[in-house]
């Protein structure tokens, strides 16, 4: 094993310590989204430790099911129109779930850019929305989906994938009233937040902006993560965005 692949494996390894460090841990499980703005769809390709590869082809702001890996180092190639876009590697052990996504813009005649060891620690280490800004260069953002907290109640965080747009915060409502629930800068993660489960009215803005970008439905349900991820809306991505809900049930 190369002096590079040992780092990458033992980053790996400090990143699912820091999602849980229960003695007897599962296989991790991982599932891929695709927030890349610009085409319409986009292969990704994540080959595992033990050399399988496995291909997904993902429509803009959708996500695929969970699958379980092996431990070892992993590589993400990422193609849109037949072009590859993206290429890292990142070390997997054992005992989490993660969401990993592809965001930025895919623009034509872009080199294919890969993270340097330097930028693969600043995303492991800055936590569970690891990843460097980098600009709008399409990138990987890893989530850990561990569930954390009293199972009765519902856990929430805020990823901010729109390039280009200043900070934003999202609201919710219920009998209460409007309440903010987090906020976060491109391309970053809120921590999770402990919520009462029910239906709420979600809004988006502009921190400390009345303006509102996005509003809909959201649903908390008990002993479920959700991740609300803010994307560009594809047919208006300069000037408007789009939530895309992810959800983690309590792990048994």
């Amino acid at each position: 094993m190369t002096r590079t692949k040992l780092l990458f494996l033992l980053i790996g390894l400090c990143m699912v310590a820091g999602c849980g460090t229960k003695k007897d841990k599962p296989p991790v499980e991982v599932r891929l989204a695709n927030f890349l703005v610009g085409p319409a769809s986009a292969t990704i390709e994540l080959t595992d430790g033990e050399g399988n590869t496995h291909s997904t082809k993902l429509d803009y702001g959708s996500y695929g099911e969970y699958m379980e890996v092996p431990e070892g180092v992993a590589k993400v190639r990422v193609k849109a129109k037949d072009r590859l876009v993206l290429t890292t590697e990142l070390g997997i052990g054992k005992g989490s779930s993660f969401t990993l996504a592809v965001r930025g813009l895919a623009k034509e005649q872009r080199e294919t850019e890969r993270l340097t060891t330097k930028a693969q620690l600043l995303e492991v280490f800055e936590g569970a929305t690891g990843s460097p800004a980098n600009g709008a260069l399409p990138m990987l953002n890893t989530y850990c989906d561990r569930f954390e907290g009293a199972k009765e109640s519902g856990q929430l965080k805020i990823t901010h994938l729109t390039p280009g747009f200043a900070p934003l915060e999202v609201f919710i409502r219920k009998k209460e009233g409007m309440k903010s629930v987090g906020k976060a800068a491109y391309p970053k993660t809120t921590d999770m937040k402990s919520i009462k489960p029910g239906s709420y009215e979600v809004e988006v803005r502009y921190a400390g902006s009345p303006l509102v970008l996005y509003s809909g439905q959201l649903r908390i349900d008990p002993g479920v993560l959700t991740t609300l991820a803010i994307i560009p809306r594809r047919s208006s991505y300069a000037d408007k965005v789009q939530v895309v809900t992810m959800e983690k049930s309590t792990e048994p």
